[in-house]
């Protein structure tokens, strides 16, 4: 298969190892704090019902401390001050399209794939942990 290097493959290569269980972490919390965000908008359309809002004001401060974490400074590529690409859902969605392509599993360079990148693979691009939990959709 030719080489489809994504731009950011050699600035994001070394950290595949690292970023795998935090990106799926990341997605776990960041999907509850959407659907926490949008209960907590429509509790406050149907009027004001405090101890219901509170409760949920309450697990929404709990996973924004708990998601933090997961976020590495160089996730993010800056300009001028303002962010312009997530390093994550670049690099994960170009291998990914990758592997839908291939017969085999593969790097995110699109040649087969080596044992460096058989960890995150089985995150990012099969969805499983080493213990088989489905962790990434």
């Amino acid at each position: 298969m030719e080489e489809k290097k994504h731009p950011l493959h050699d600035l994001l290569v070394p950290y595949l190892d690292e970023w795998a269980p935090l990106f799926s972490r990341w997605e776990d919390l960041s999907r509850e704090l959407s659907e926490l965000q949008k209960q907590r908008q429509a509790e406050a359309m149907c009027g004001d019902r405090n101890r219901k809002l509170a409760r949920i004001d309450r697990r929404l401060a709990e996973l924004r401390a708990e998601i933090w974490p997961t976020q590495p400074g160089r996730r993010y590529l800056w300009s001028e001050g303002k962010v312009f690409a997530d390093a994550w859902v670049e690099f994960v969605t170009h291998w990914r399209r990758l592997q839908q392509k291939a017969a085999w599993s593969v790097g995110p360079a699109g040649a087969p794939l080596a044992d460096e990148e058989r960890a995150a693979w089985e995150l990012l691009i099969k969805g499983r942990s080493a213990n088989g939990i489905e962790k990434i959709d």
